[in-house]
């Protein structure tokens, strides 16, 4: 039956029942009048899910109050007392359990979500994030509000896309408990070269329910086989990912495992030297506390008793201007970075 047939029909059952109906028939032909209407009105068929711009009839709200303790009635407008009705450009969702409306709307990324994703985004040494960066800026983002975690990201349609592949970025930004232990996981979604979500997981009842902030986070590389039948070793783009790994390993199996293998060939041997430089100056950049140690008996020392002519003017820049730089050199066993100490440390140190 079309609408317009429902509506006559609920027009007609009206005039024939004014007279010799009773109260519950009369109550049943008005409230069949009304749904049709109803629906005429806001777009919504049986069945849909269009947005609904208008309050429902009354009897919809207290008929589906009086019948939760029975069976569910099929249409259940989700209201919560008191509250006006949603606002154009809003939607509700209509839902079989007896909920509250869920309203949501796209709005502009606000600075804390930015912040977050750009800094894990600056994370991943892969082609296509830089264009991943300007799409962050221009996003809009729809927040799930049941709990869930998720926050849908749309980006402009005349904004670049990205050449990453489908999926999860190839990254664990996991916010750490303790040393070993983890609360959580943000997780950046990939589409056709677009942002598609930003996902945070939650390990445990303990995690926040809002975002982590930047600084809370850890990084992982996810999966990345540095082996000799895995990532080329020619291909620079992926040394930020190898630094970050081979920080990573250091709190586990680092010595011997195939990113220690992969560090000692570019910061000892003689394949390319300038780019074991520059590996080297990304670890130290990014390592903290016990990794600077580490980092100063591996790939530093590596650096300093085989490639010294190259970097030295570089590096006793650094050493006498940078802390960390100092800090790497402390503790070590190693005569290289004695020597070095000896003939170009700073007088009052």
């Amino acid at each position: 039956m079309s609408g317009e047939q429902a509506r006559l029909a609920g027009t007609i059952s009206l005039q024939v029942l004014t007279r010799k109906a009773t109260a519950n028939e009369r109550q049943k032909a008005e409230g069949c009048l009304a749904l049709t209407r109803f629906r005429e009105t806001s777009g919504q068929l049986p069945g849909t899910l269009e947005r609904v711009v208008q309050d429902p009839p009354d009897f919809l709200i207290t008929d589906a109050i009086s019948r939760r303790a029975g069976g569910a009635p099929r249409h259940t407008i989700r209201r919560r007392v008191g509250t006006s009705p949603p606002k154009s450009g809003q939607s509700l969702r209509f839902d079989d359990s007896p909920q509250r409306w869920t309203r949501s709307r796209w709005r502009r990324i606000n600075r804390h979500e930015l912040s977050l994703l750009i800094h894990i985004l600056d994370q991943v040494a892969s082609e296509g994030i830089d264009v991943l960066k300007v799409q962050a800026s221009r996003a809009t983002v729809l927040e799930a509000r049941d709990g869930s975690g998720r926050w849908h990201l749309r980006v402009p349609e005349d904004a670049p896309k990205s050449t990453i592949r489908d999926g999860a970025l190839p990254i664990r930004a996991l916010v750490p408990s303790g040393d070993d232990d983890h609360v959580g996981e943000v997780v950046v979604w990939v589409r056709a070269g677009r942002l598609v979500s930003l996902e945070w997981l939650r390990f445990t009842p303990a995690a926040p329910q809002s975002l982590p902030s930047p600084d809370q986070i850890r990084v992982r590389v996810r999966g990345t086989d540095w082996s000799s039948d895995g990532i080329d070793w020619r291909d620079e783009s992926a040394d930020g990912a190898l630094a970050r790994a081979w920080l990573e390993a250091t709190h586990h199996d680092l010595y011997g495992s195939d990113v220690s293998n992969r560090v000692y060939e570019l910061t000892h041997e003689d394949l390319d030297p300038p780019r074991g430089w520059r590996l080297l100056q990304r670890l130290v950049e990014l390592a903290e506390g016990r990794k600077l140690w580490h980092v100063g008996g591996g790939p530093l020392a590596y650096m300093v008793g085989n490639h010294l002519s190259l970097i030295e003017e570089e590096l006793v820049r650094l050493y006498r201007s940078n802390r960390k730089w100092e800090i790497a050199f402390e503790g070590q066993m190693s005569t290289t970075l004695a020597d070095f100490h000896l003939r170009f440390g700073r007088s009052d140190s």
